[in-house]
Formats: structure tokens, C-alpha cells, sequence
């Protein structure tokens, strides 16, 4: 799913952005798909101070911490499932990279999502 993948590697995103994903989604379906993650406290929801009707979502620091879990999921796809060849580069990256580039990812993505650096043990 593009809005799984946009969502969970990518970001933060408006969500204007995701019906121009490569699935097409009406904007009512898509407002349903992102009240799960929300509820569940994996992405928070805020207005954009750009424009009023925007609406971004950004990850927590718990959507962070499922990014091991995820490259794992990742790792497995790449063994046993065909993958558009840009996400497969960057899976591979990730995955030979090992722990440090797992961290250095992690660590971009409390900056960039949160403002801050949180600890990564």
C-alpha cells in the first residue's frame, strides 16, 4: 500500500499528498486509513501553519520505534516479494548498512518529525 509506505517511511505528509499516490484514494477512504494509525498514537495530526485546510501528519516516537520491526518486514519483502526497484534501493541501503545507518535513520527521523534527538537504545 503507497499510504502504508508513505506513511510509515516517508513524511511528514500532507494530506493532500497521499491522493496523489500511485493508489489513487479518495480522500474519504483516506480519511478512515489514517484514523488508525492516529488512534493508536503512531502519528499525531496538525493543522499546517502555511494553509488553513492542510493537514500534516507527523510520527511519534512510537511510530519511530517500530522502524526496526518495519526494516525487518522490509528485508523480508525483499527476499520473497517483487519491490519497485527506488524502495528496494533504499531497503538494501538500509539493510547493508547495518545498526549504524539503522540509528542514523532513527535519529533523522526524531529531528525531522519530532524536533528533537531522542535516545535510540
Amino acid at each position: 500500500m503507497e499510504i502504508n509506505a508513505r506513511l510509515f517511511l516517508d513524511g511528514p505528509c500532507h494530506f493532500c499528498e497521499f491522493p496523489q499516490s500511485e493508489e489513487k484514494v479518495a480522500s474519504n477512504i483516506l480519511t478512515i486509513r489514517l484514523c488508525m494509525p492516529e488512534a493508536e498514537g503512531i502519528v499525531t495530526r496538525h493543522d499546517d501553519n502555511s494553509h488553513k485546510q492542510n493537514v500534516v501528519y507527523s510520527f511519534t516516537q512510537k511510530r519511530i520505534d517500530l522502524f526496526r520491526a518495519i526494516m525487518s518486514i522490509a528485508e523480508w519483502s525483499l527476499k520473497y516479494k517483487p519491490v519497485e526497484s527506488e524502495k528496494a534501493r533504499r531497503a538494501r541501503q538500509m539493510k547493508d548498512g547495518g545498526v549504524k545507518v539503522r540509528n542514523e535513520v532513527m535519529y533523522n527521523l526524531s529531528i525531522e518529525h519530532l524536533g528533537q534527538y531522542q535516545n535510540l537504545k
